[in-house]
């Protein structure tokens, strides 16, 4: 698992550092779960207006956390979904005579949405649906629209390290751990929802929380020495 050899790689070089040494298996965790989302945050809204669609592998490695949900609208207003984490599309159902049709609609900013309602021209309706982000939701113009189809980039599950106690040491567990998963409440380990081409990041990253700077060619030696172990 990535989260194993990430693991690895950031107490082998911790250890070699006067200050900060051993990271406990707790602070590991932490640090992951903040470093996954920054990744996420990093990589959602590049340069390009295309976002995370940007390139092929980008859009490849956010599939993962893309999930579309309908959700029906309610005095104009439908609620992001528990997981939410940032928007990707919406879509508009709307029954017409023969059978249903879905239609993109258009995020809006705050400072837009008074010009299109008072627009005779370009004025909301539900084959040119509007909506603007609120904290919890979503407000949606016309009003009269009962359902949306939301497709958003879901919140990645916590990267869990979990361990059994061998001679009063941590020893990696993949399942049966002794400490208790937030995301399912098991014993097992839940690993980093990236690939294993982010290895070199999560693990600058993590070290970095704690205070640790690598050089590139230190990090990709210990890289490449785990590697061989593992082999």
């Amino acid at each position: 698992m990535i989260v194993d050899l990430v693991y690895k790689l950031v107490q082998q070089i911790a250890n070699k550092d006067e200050v900060s040494g051993y990271i406990s298996p707790e602070e590991f965790n932490n640090a992951a779960r903040f470093v996954q989302l920054e990744w996420i945050t990093e990589n959602y809204n590049p340069v390009s207006k295309l976002g995370y669609e940007n390139n092929n592998s980008a859009s490849d490695v956010f599939s993962t956390f893309k999930q579309e949900v309908p959700i029906i609208v309610s005095n104009g207003f439908i609620t992001k979904p528990d997981n939410y984490l940032h928007y990707s599309s919406a879509r508009v159902a709307a029954e017409f005579s023969d059978g249903m049709r879905y239609f993109p609609m258009e995020l809006v900013r705050d400072y837009e949405l008074a010009e299109r309602l008072a627009s005779e021209i370009n004025k909301p309706s539900k084959r040119f649906a509007i909506l603007t982000n609120q904290d919890d939701g979503f407000d949606v113009y016309p009003q009269n629209i009962d359902l949306v189809n939301l497709s958003y980039i879901r919140t990645p599950l916590d990267p869990w390290w979990n361990y059994t106690v061998v001679s009063g040491e941590p020893v990696f567990a993949e399942t049966g751990g002794t400490t208790t998963n937030p995301n399912d409440a098991s014993n097992n380990s839940t690993d980093f929802e990236l690939d294993e081409t982010e290895v070199p990041y999560l693990t600058h990253k993590i070290l970095k929380y704690f205070g640790i700077e690598v050089e590139n060619q230190i990090l990709y030696q210990a890289i490449n020495n785990e590697a061989k172990t593992e082999d």
